[in-house]
Parts: structure tokens; C-alpha cells; sequence
């Protein structure tokens, strides 16, 4: 199964505002000082695993990976909209 969809990846610790752009269309939608949530629409399983990647380069601990149903917005998108002034 190659195919697009949102994913929301929970990893410990804090991801850093500078690495975000190197993970692709994922916005960050919670950070604590324990874990960060982080959730968006990847193209394929080669996207999800670059983004693995990224934070395994971290050091960030996986705690949770989870293809959310389809039709449900990517928290990304939003995310997107207000940065380009769009509500």
C-alpha cells in the first residue's frame, strides 16, 4: 500500500521550529516539554520514512505512528492557511 495520507507521529522530547521545514508537510500541533505531536498529509510510505528519518537524526524516540482515517483534514493544511494569512 503506497498510497497519500495524514499521519499524526508523537515523538519524546521537543522538535526544534528550524527542522521543520525539513519535514516535508508536517505541522506541529503540540509540543510539551515531555513530547511533541506532529501531524499532515504525506504523498507515500517513502515520504513517511524520510520524515522518520529526520527524527530519528534527532534523537527524537518514536512514541507513536498513526494513519489517521481518510477524510479528516490534515492539521498541516491549516496550519498553512493561517501562515499564508488565510483563516
Amino acid at each position: 500500500m503506497d498510497k497519500s495520507a495524514v499521519y499524526r507521529i508523537k515523538v519524546q522530547g521537543v522538535v526544534p521550529e528550524s527542522w521543520t521545514d525539513r519535514l516535508r508537510d508536517m505541522a506541529i500541533v503540540s509540543v510539551t516539554s515531555a513530547a511533541t505531536t506532529l501531524e499532515g498529509w504525506l504523498p507515500d510510505q517513502a515520504a513517511l520514512n524520510g520524515v522518520l528519518v529526520t527524527l530519528y537524526q534527532l534523537h527524537l524516540p518514536l512514541l507513536e505512528v498513526i494513519c489517521l482515517p481518510p477524510g479528516r483534514p490534515a492539521a498541516s493544511a491549516s496550519h498553512k492557511e493561517v501562515k499564508n494569512g488565510k483563516t
